[in-house]
């Protein structure tokens, strides 16, 4: 009995480990997502300003 319960107290810590590290991953995703999304609204500003220069005073 001693055994199956090591044995389970391991698979239950080796799913943790992964979910912890899908959690990393899907962190580590969003964050680059953010800064993408934030280089990409500068960029579309930057056209703005380039079409329509008094549109960048604004």
């Amino acid at each position: 009995r001693r055994i199956e319960a090591s044995a389970e107290i391991a698979s239950i810590n080796a799913q943790l480990e992964s979910q912890h590290q899908e959690y990393l991953q899907s962190k580590e995703n969003i964050e680059s997502l953010g800064r993408l999304a934030h280089d990409l609204k500068h960029q579309i500003a930057a056209l703005r300003a380039e079409v329509d220069p008094e549109h960048a005073a604004a």
